[in-house]
């Protein structure tokens, strides 16, 4: 029998053990806020918290005005008021300013109270309620997102309701729901010393990306001098389902760990902000594909390592089916409840509640550098954004005239359904007709713009910026091979989690390689290239000072014998 005195002591070496690491998951809490601090404190330092930019202003244009649409007249399912969009740009939200605001563009988006004033006069201008559907369905007053993303109207509405209605309350509702998903993080992991390193890592990696060049008005580097991209677009609002996204991953490599209620209760809850970046950024879609194919392989290894298919269903277990049951469920019921929510005159108007993925695919041909020789002509000079939509009217003209309508606008362009539509059959028509050409824009093109993405990416950091932003991801780095080294149980949570992002990061790419490769759109990818580094700098470099600690206890014992 053991001993009241022993007894004891194991009690006592659990409770210091205990009390060690939630000192050290404190910590690692706290220094992951301090990184969201830094991002914020750059976002100001660069001047991107009260201020458009160039890139993504006019998505800005449609939230801003679904986001007064609802607040004034209550008229949800991301529909926008005609009126107040269009008051927006005659206060100076436009292309081409009034010439009474003595302002031009680009400089009105940097014009803080000129952007404060139209959003006062979009608020206080007076209009009736919009005119009910007439007797075609049509809804005269109304449109829709033209085919963008529809949840950023909704993250506009909440900061607007929680900040009051101005510019910056976008960029501070990103970090109340980061921060609400890191608390949530925390009570789900707040035992284990390496996934409380996991998460630092990641909050590191979304401060390095603000860091970056192309997170600016205008870039200054010679690796990125055009436009740039702020928080407030959807491409960088997609990282919300970032610490989600680990949360779960997490979870499944910590096989010992039991789980309760509240764990489920969390993980739903971090289920739920992950829906929403799918709402605001459609391709974050990626994610769910790499979950899936996280659990499908886990649970196959599993069966065939002997684990009984009852295991599996132990909802106590981390590794169980119910948690991926839980986040699909919740991801999915967010879907159903967008579509069962969207306003009729989608219906009626045939747009698009999301980002476009034919028009995208097709607009990505002319990477090739044979474009322009081979097939502009066809598309009468149509270039860029507005290709597809010239090569949908060109294969909508040859139809009966009978059939034409149908797909039309009234300014005889064609609905976003149709542009979805004839985008995939002239895409396959390329295909058919040209199968090298596409392979090479795929195969050739897109991956050398993958790395020249990267390049700009990695040489842009920093730029233009003080000192001491350059020293914050040092001294995190440093802070987390510290934390690793003092506790030797956190590299057993560390290596399984490093095991599984390289899937992440390759998954993340393809959204990507569809459709066009720059930096912008790459953000997801390069925030876990950047977990990925920081974990395996940190995981050597704790292993390197535990074998050299452990390598000096031994050669003084052996002094001592001697």
């Amino acid at each position: 029998m053991t001993s009241p005195s022993a007894a004891k002591e194991v009690l006592r070496v659990a409770s210091r053990r205990d009390s060690k690491a939630w000192l050290a998951s404190c910590s690692a809490f706290a220094v992951a806020l301090l990184l969201l601090a830094a991002m914020l404190s750059t976002l100001f330092e660069k001047n991107l918290v009260s201020t458009l930019t160039q890139q993504g202003w006019t998505r800005e244009q449609y939230a801003l005005s679904a986001a007064i649409t609802k607040m004034r007249f209550g008229i949800g399912g991301s529909a926008i008021d005609r009126r107040i969009f269009t008051t927006l740009a005659a206060a100076g939200l436009a292309q081409n300013p009034a010439p009474e605001l003595n302002v031009k563009f680009p400089d009105n988006l940097r014009d803080v109270k000129l952007l404060q004033s139209a959003l006062q006069r979009a608020q206080t201008i007076d209009l009736p309620p919009p005119a009910p559907a007439d007797a075609h369905g049509d809804y005269v007053d109304l449109m829709g997102f033209s085919g963008e993303d529809t949840g950023l109207g909704t993250f506009h509405y909440l900061a607007f309701r929680l900040f009051g209605v101005n510019i910056p309350a976008v960029t501070y509702l990103y970090f109340v729901i980061v921060t609400i998903s890191l608390v949530l993080y925390g009570i789900g992991h707040w035992r284990s010393v390496g996934a409380m390193a996991a998460v630092v890592a990641v909050t590191l990696a979304l401060y390095v990306i603000v860091c970056a060049d192309f997170v600016n008005f205008l870039g200054s580097s010679t690796f990125f001098s055009g436009a740039g991209i702020d928080l407030k677009d959807p491409r960088f609002l997609g990282t919300i389902a970032a610490i989600p996204l680990l949360h779960v991953i997490v979870m499944w490599t910590r096989p010992s760990y039991r789980l309760g209620p509240l764990d489920y209760v969390v993980v739903a809850l971090q289920a739920a902000i992950f829906a929403f970046a799918l709402q605001i950024r459609s391709p974050v879609v990626w994610a769910v594909l790499a979950l899936s194919a996280f659990w499908l392989t886990a649970g196959a290894l599993a069966m065939r390592r002997g684990r009984s298919l009852r295991s599996l269903l132990d909802w106590r277990q981390s590794r169980s089916a119910p948690m991926p049951i839980i986040v699909l469920a919740v991801l999915f019921s967010a879907q159903l409840l967008a579509a069962a929510t969207l306003h009729p005159l989608y219906r009626a108007q045939g747009d698009v509640p999301r980002h476009m993925f034919w028009q995208g695919l097709l607009t990505s041909l002319q990477l090739n550098p044979e474009w322009s020789a081979k097939y502009l002509a066809s598309m009468n000079n149509a270039w860029g954004d507005m290709m597809p939509e010239e090569a949908a009217r060109i294969a909508i003209m040859k139809l009966p005239p009978e059939e034409r309508q149908q797909y039309l606008r009234g300014d005889g362009w064609p609905r976003r359904t149709a542009l979805e539509k004839f985008s995939r059959l002239v895409f396959f028509d390329f295909l058919r007709r040209d199968p090298k050409f596409v392979a090479h824009a795929f195969f050739i093109d897109k991956p050398y713009w993958a790395w020249r993405s990267e390049y700009w990416f990695y040489g842009g950091l920093f730029s233009g910026l003080p000192i001491w932003n350059a020293l914050i991801p040092a001294a995190a780095v440093v802070f987390l091979m510290i934390l690793v080294a003092w506790n030797p149980d956190a590299q057993a949570t560390l290596l399984p989690t490093a095991g599984v992002i390289p899937v992440l990061i390759v998954v993340a790419l393809l959204p990507n390689w569809l459709v066009l490769f720059n930096p912008m759109v790459m953000i997801d990818n390069f925030v876990w290239i950047v977990v990925f580094l920081v974990l395996a700098l940190v995981i050597a470099a704790a292993f390197a000072i535990r074998y050299a600690g452990g390598a000096k206890q031994v050669s003084t014992m052996i002094s001592l014998r001697k």
